[in-house]
């Protein structure tokens, strides 16, 4: 029980090698046991070897079908797996036998944030060795339509300028330059193996007193 329990600390910290390899010593002395295969499926399944891990639960599923780590392990895997509408089922298993569990909470939120619809913004200000300064900004948004299927949009524009009579002005002289992109997109996954995206915009640069589209 203290060899396992040693085990189990190594996953906690996200050593997750360290851990299989504990266990295969564990596996020499005390052989293929249930706790060995509970391990092994976790290790394996924050390891992103989702397949084999996915594989390894089952097996305990078959035998006690409300095992509630065992469901745990499995979504985690059918995540990490692209397979997030399965992973969202056990989630619903999980909530019904254990709904108040720190563990469940902290399970919904690890399956449910990639879930949710979201909006970011960032402002980036640099400059370079030639001292030209350029400001970044961007809004992005994600709506999520299902586990699926999403819906993108964003808006971008760069601003450049120079200190005049540096040799990088426009070519009436003036030292700023815009650059404006405006774009939406969807992506889709069709299984765990094949997704599309797709993405059209519009963009167009002000500069020397002119626009172009």
């Amino acid at each position: 029980a203290a060899w396992m329990e040693l085990i189990k600390t190594e996953g906690w910290r996200g050593n997750y090698p360290d851990a299989l390899d504990e266990l295969e010593q564990y596996r020499q002395r005390f052989g293929e046991d249930r706790p060995y295969h509970e391990q092994q499926a976790r290790a394996l399944a924050w390891q992103g070897k989702t397949m084999p891990a996915i594989e390894i639960v089952n097996q305990l599923l078959a035998e006690t079908p409300e095992d509630v780590d065992a469901l745990s392990t499995r979504a985690i895997a059918l995540q990490g797996g692209n397979r997030s509408r399965e992973a969202l089922a056990d989630l619903e298993t999980i909530r019904k036998i254990r709904p108040d569990a720190k563990e469940t909470a902290d399970l919904s939120r690890y399956l449910l944030t990639p879930q949710r619809s979201s909006v970011t913004a960032a402002i980036d200000y640099n400059k370079d060795s030639d001292e030209v300064r350029i400001l970044r900004t961007r809004l992005e948004g994600e709506y999520v339509l299902d586990p699926e299927t999403r819906l993108q949009a964003g808006v971008e524009r760069l601003g450049l300028s120079a200190h005049t009579e540096s040799g990088l002005e426009n070519r009436d002289g003036s030292a700023n330059a815009d650059y404006r992109n405006l774009w939406v997109g969807a992506s889709h996954r069709f299984s765990s193996m094949l997704a599309a995206d797709a993405r059209v915009g519009l963009g167009n640069a002000d500069a020397d007193g002119r626009v172009r589209i």
